[in-house]
């Protein structure tokens, strides 16, 4: 490892807050010179160690409370660690930072600068970027007028505008960015994805997985303060999944034959559930999945066929306003992550009119290998503006006496299965 190309540098990093269930006990203990202890120690953080060189970009992916944010603030030094160390190399902008400095009795314009100078630019440097700040922005008349009297989506456009046009060394971005609507996401998408290739280092840490698997080319998983997985998106990626599936049945426990009565072959008579949105950012967009499903030629639900069985994904929507192009993809996926094909649907030149739909692929028996299949969902366009996203949203067998090989293919619709697809609406 060439230290040199080393843009941050953390080793055996860690963070005890103090917690007191009184705020009294915190009196307490200062009066008492530290003789009475009235606190409990919590760990956000515990011994995470590694290393990121220039140009890099890494996921930090894991639950609420995993500690992320607490590692972003130490990067950042908005804290100081219990123990460890660490370095960041070079001029650092953080959207934990977002606002940072701004006044709401001045203009968008004015808070640019104020806000820069505090991040350690000088005027002349902003005054140099300004014109691209503004068009980033896409502000209009709003910038010359006070931020009070912006919506929480002009805020978060004026302040990563900025963040986005002063050209840092290194860039952590965090959640901040779900506020925006879909379309400023993938502005802001790939405004990142441009700063990665001219040479940015960047850590990002995102609950939007495909995002994370898309930006980064590593990942590392915190739980608890620990780092759970550290390597390649997809395998981090994997890590946090099982995880989560593995808390999700313990928690749900074991279903009683009347909740999901099964009959044979993995079929079952019960109607699946509806869904809710699995990320927060998804959760008032205007296009959801509902609810999926595979089911045989007679409509009977069930996931497990033979090689020659042909069967059916069926996928319910619900859209509340008019949309432009979306594209429907279920991918499917083995249990490691491998994608391996994908079915997809879009209405052509037309929008998506609001209401209920369901898109019914038919897929030929014999063109997926026998293996265990995991399948995930999404509904994008094609620049890249995401409605809504569902990882691990049901299973398939296809059973044979011998699996053939498994080859990973890309997500794209050139690499779709052999189906028919219909749409109701």
């Amino acid at each position: 490892m060439d230290m040199d190309n080393v843009a941050v540098r953390v080793v055996n990093l860690s963070k005890c807050f103090k917690l007191y269930s009184h705020p009294w006990h915190r009196m307490a203990e200062w009066v008492s010179l530290g003789q009475v202890q009235r606190h409990e120690d919590f760990w956000a953080l515990r011994s995470v160690t590694f290393h990121l060189e220039r140009g890099e970009c890494l996921g930090i992916i894991g639950p609420n409370g995993a500690g992320k944010t607490t590692l972003l603030k130490i990067l950042t030094r908005a804290l100081y660690p219990t123990a460890g160390s660490f370095e960041v190399k070079g001029q650092t902008v953080s959207l934990l930072e977002l606002g940072t400095g701004f006044n709401l009795q001045l203009t968008g314009t004015q808070n640019i600068f104020t806000s820069a100078r505090l991040l350690g630019f000088s005027d002349e440097y902003v005054k140099d970027r300004l014109e691209a700040i503004v068009k980033f922005a896409e502000l209009g008349d709003f910038m010359d007028r006070p931020i009070q009297i912006y919506s929480s989506g002009m805020f978060v456009r004026l302040a990563f505008s900025l963040f986005a046009c002063l050209e840092p060394d290194v860039y952590i971005v965090d959640e901040a960015l779900a506020v925006g609507d879909a379309s400023f996401q993938k502005k802001c998408m790939d405004k990142i994805n441009e700063m990665r290739q001219s040479g940015v280092t960047i850590l990002f840490v995102s609950h939007d997985l495909w995002r994370v698997e898309a930006l980064c080319n590593r990942a590392i998983y915190l739980n608890h303060g620990l780092i759970q997985a550290s390597g390649s998106t997809d395998v981090v990626i994997k890590h946090y999944l099982d995880d989560l599936e593995a808390q999700a049945a313990q928690e749900a426990g074991i279903r009683s034959e009347e909740e999901s009565p099964s009959l044979e072959n993995g079929a079952s008579q019960a109607p699946p559930k509806a869904v809710i949105p699995q990320f927060e950012m998804y959760a008032d967009s205007p296009l959801k999945v509902r609810r999926l499903w595979i089911c045989d030629e007679h409509q009977k639900m069930k996931s497990e066929f033979q090689s020659e069985e042909s069967f059916e994904v069926v996928l319910e929507y619900e859209c509340t306003e008019a949309i432009k192009q979306p594209i429907f993809r279920v991918v499917f996926a083995l249990p490691d992550e491998r994608r391996v094909s994908v079915v997809g649907w879009h209405p052509g030149e037309n929008d998506l009119q609001p209401g209920t739909g369901l898109i019914r692929w038919r897929v030929e028996g014999g063109v997926l290998y026998p293996r265990k299949y995991v399948l995930h969902t999404s509904i994008s366009t094609w620049d890249g503006v995401v409605y809504d996203t569902h990882y691990d949203i049901g299973k398939l067998l296809i059973q044979a006496d011998h699996p053939g090989p498994i080859l990973r293919i890309t997500d794209d619709l050139a690499a779709c299965l052999q189906y028919t697809v219909h749409h109701e609406s």
